[in-house]
């Protein structure tokens, strides 16, 4: 998986900045935007086709992808208590890290077959 895809923090001005990154058959496009000191807005869209299993069975199965993101990205640890910060901490917003973060967040939900749920 290509996690390769930085940009630094101090490179995020008030002006948008589109981005697209390909993560496992996933992608995310849309801008990148300054909201303060610490934070950048990441804005814009995930989409594709993740291959995970039914949680009945094991069967391999497709789940489709296509959701409005919107997060905010910290330029180090933050004690705010918005559940949508994405940390990072050497300086640079890691495309592949933000999307593979939200692929692990995507199968931590229940997903079943066709065959499972229909029994």
């Amino acid at each position: 998986l290509d996690y390769h895809m930085k940009i630094a923090f101090a490179k995020i001005g008030s002006e948008p900045l589109s981005v697209s990154h390909e993560l496992g058959g996933i992608s995310f496009k849309g801008i990148l935007k300054r909201k303060n000191a610490e934070q950048v807005l990441a804005s814009g869209e995930l989409s594709g086709v993740l291959k995970h299993f039914c949680d009945s069975c094991g069967e391999p199965l497709e789940i489709s992808i296509n959701e409005s993101l919107e997060l905010s990205l910290n330029d180090g640890a933050t004690s705010a208590p918005d559940l949508d910060i994405v940390e990072f901490y050497d300086g640079f917003i890691s495309l592949g890290e933000l999307i593979n973060s939200e692929i692990e967040s995507i199968k931590s939900d229940y997903f079943y077959c066709k065959n499972c749920k229909t029994n």
